[in-house]
């Protein structure tokens, strides 16, 4: 998919009741720089992915989010060891809330995929602080895009033969702390409301708008900086992330580790 007209999103996406305000969405083309909202519930944000394929143009979304269950939590509930399954499963359930009650009744393990020890992202996906972005990750939002002809969720659709070949549309899962790590830059510190946190925000900044020519436009900067508990920023760490995955081999991928199929992967 990689080509100079190539549009990068990251998408720092929330579970919480403040979804609308804490999800935050930042875009950057090459020669423009990089801006950031927050005005997207799922469905709307949904369905900015979805129109994203009709300006002509190729468009790599990386969304802060796990994109699937792990196979030992599949298993734990019975639940064949599919993506279909997975989220029908996940539907079976009135709320993100009865769904953890439903995992925590069988077990209190929070079992991580191995995409998780891999690259290090901080929380198992039934984890208390990250359960609700799970489940609506998966029931909210990639649901309704996978059925779509024009968006390819990966690496998962990598299997389906064709199918990125028709897409213009990828939809990746990223972490800004895996990111982070990746670069060698601090993961903490950053979120909080005293002057080290800002400044560290600051820095944070300074080196994304340095790394492989991504600007940040100034409105985009004001906020990120602002913004006490980073999410502005975190979409923002993850452009250059967006750019690798738009480059990447997702065959090769689902080659190296076949679980990826079912558990993803997170693309930093």
């Amino acid at each position: 998919m990689e080509s100079s007209d190539t549009v990068l999103h990251g998408v720092d996406f929330s579970g919480s009741k403040e979804s609308r305000r804490k999800t935050w969405i930042a875009t950057w083309r090459e020669g423009e720089p990089a801006f950031t909202v927050n005005d997207a519930g799922y469905s709307e944000l949904a369905a900015r992915i979805a129109r994203s394929s009709n300006d002509g143009r190729r468009h790599a979304w990386l969304i802060d989010a796990p994109f699937a269950l792990p196979r030992a939590l599949l298993a734990e509930h019975g639940i064949a060891p599919s993506a279909n399954a997975a989220v029908e499963w996940l539907r079976s359930f009135a709320s993100p809330r009865e769904w953890r009650r439903a995992c925590r009744a069988v077990s209190r393990r929070e079992p991580r995929r191995g995409v998780d020890v891999r690259f290090g992202t901080p929380l198992a996906p039934t984890n208390l602080r990250l359960f609700k972005q799970t489940w609506h990750c998966l029931v909210s939002l990639l649901a309704p895009l996978a059925a779509l002809d024009d968006v390819a969720i990966l690496p998962m659709a990598t299997a389906i033969p064709g199918r990125l070949d028709r897409t213009r549309v990828w939809v990746g899962e990223g972490c800004p702390s895996s990111t982070l790590r990746q670069l060698g830059w601090p993961r903490s510190g950053y979120k909080g409301v005293s002057a080290a946190n800002r400044e560290l925000r600051e820095e944070l900044l300074r080196r994304v708008g340095a790394l492989e020519g991504i600007a940040v436009s100034e409105q985009a900067s004001l906020d990120a900086v602002a913004d006490t508990e980073g999410d502005a920023l975190d979409s923002l760490i993850l452009l250059p992330a967006a750019r690798r995955f738009s480059a990447a081999d997702h065959a090769a991928i689902l080659a190296s580790d076949p679980d990826a199929a079912l558990e993803g992967w997170v693309y930093v």
